[in-house]
Order: C-alpha cells, then sequence, then structure tokens
C-alpha cells in the first residue's frame, strides 16, 4: 500500500487555490490541462495557515457545464489523509463551475472555482480520419485531372 501525503499531491499536475476567509481550498487534478470527453482526477482538501490540512468530516461536491446543468454531484468522505478525491469527466469544453462545501469541527467553509475545459488541441480520431480523408481525395483528383490533360494532348 502506497500512502501519498495531501501535500504531496496537493495539485497533481494542474489545479488551483481558492481562498476562503481563513483557509483555502485546494484542487488538485490529473492533468495540467482538463480535457473534454477524457476523465478528471481531482484531490480536493481544505488547508491553513499554508500547507496544514484541516479536519473535516464530509464534502458536498457540485459541478455544472455551462447551462447550469449538475455534470457531477456527490457527498464525499475524506481519505486517512484529509483529502478527497473523486473522478469524473466534461462532455464539451467551456467554462465548468465547482462548488465545495466542507464540514469542518466548527461549522462549514464554502466556495465556488470555475474550471476551464478544453480540447487536447490534437482533435478527435474522427477529425483526423476527416482531414486524412479529404487529403486523398483531393491528391487523387489532382492526380486524376493531369492524367486526363495528358491524355487529351496526346488525341
Amino acid at each position: 500500500m502506497i500512502v501519498f501525503s495531501s501535500a504531496a499531491l496537493a495539485h497533481l499536475e494542474g489545479g488551483q487555490d481558492i481562498p476562503t476567509g481563513n483557509y483555502t481550498v485546494d484542487i488538485g487534478y490529473d492533468a495540467e490541462n482538463i480535457v473534454a470527453g477524457k476523465p478528471t482526477v481531482f484531490l480536493i482538501s481544505l488547508t491553513e495557515a499554508g500547507e496544514k490540512v484541516v479536519e473535516t468530516s464530509s464534502l458536498w461536491v457540485r459541478i455544472t457545464n455551462p447551462q447550469q446543468e449538475g455534470v457531477f454531484i456527490a457527498k464525499l468522505y475524506p481519505e486517512p489523509t484529509g483529502a478527497y478525491s473523486f473522478t469524473t469527466y466534461f462532455p464539451q469544453e467551456g467554462d465548468y463551475e465547482l462548488a465545495a462545501r466542507f464540514t469542518t469541527l466548527t461549522g462549514e467553509v464554502q466556495n465556488k472555482a470555475v474550471l476551464q475545459v478544453g480540447t487536447n488541441g490534437r482533435g478527435t480520431t474522427t477529425t483526423k480520419i476527416v482531414v486524412v480523408a479529404v487529403i486523398v481525395v483531393v491528391l487523387v483528383s489532382l492526380w486524376w485531372r493531369r492524367k486526363l490533360h495528358t491524355l487529351q494532348k496526346r488525341v
């Protein structure tokens, strides 16, 4: 069994810190950029005084898409490190809102963050196939025109 401290996993590859009064909501995810259509692993914790993880008993998370529809809604319980993890995916690119509400020993702490979801910049497999098909059609068309032009000169 491998145990990671929440400080070591706090931002994974990407993430953001959201100041909330005396606390910070630390949102980390497993990729530098969140990509539509691909699973994203999140690790969220509540910290104070820099890196000290605050003891919490639960976390409500709600992620909504640009149309304000729920994409992920859950009540989570902490891992032994005090952080919360979950995996979800985003069906389309755009700005999503993540709302987090922690239950602490003294009350609740809540805040919201905007998650920017993009594409991987390389296009989907379908897009690649269409582009290759168009290139092949153009090349065959040019070759065929040249061949016809050559045959017409001989006649």
